[in-house]
């Protein structure tokens, strides 16, 4: 859930509207472990803390990837799509649309 170059894997990725292009699971993983207060999410709150994250005052935090890429929302939402495939697949989509050969 921390930094990963695979789009399939770390941090979410978010459109600049908010919306989760890739990682809706593992969202709903870290807001449920938040939920609960579970023991992971304080492991998480404290591997946040421990890279350096300003998370002081924020209750749930969440490390995010956000996809900055100028694209129309057609192809935002066939980049969504691509993301949710296969991992290699989704780390091309993803370093095609940022502009990335």
């Amino acid at each position: 859930m921390g930094e990963n170059p695979d789009a399939a894997n770390g941090s979410p990725i978010v459109g600049p509207e908010g919306y989760v292009e890739s990682g809706n699971a593992r969202t709903m993983a870290i807001r449920r472990a938040y939920d609960r207060d579970l023991p992971q999410a304080q492991e998480y709150r404290r591997y946040l803390e421990a890279q350096g994250y300003p998370i002081e005052g924020i209750e749930q935090p969440v490390l995010v990837r956000i996809n900055r890429a100028n694209m129309e929302m057609p192809q935002r939402e066939q980049l969504a799509r691509d993301l949710n495939v296969a991992a290699l697949t989704a780390t091309r989509a993803f370093a095609s649309a940022a502009g990335a050969t």
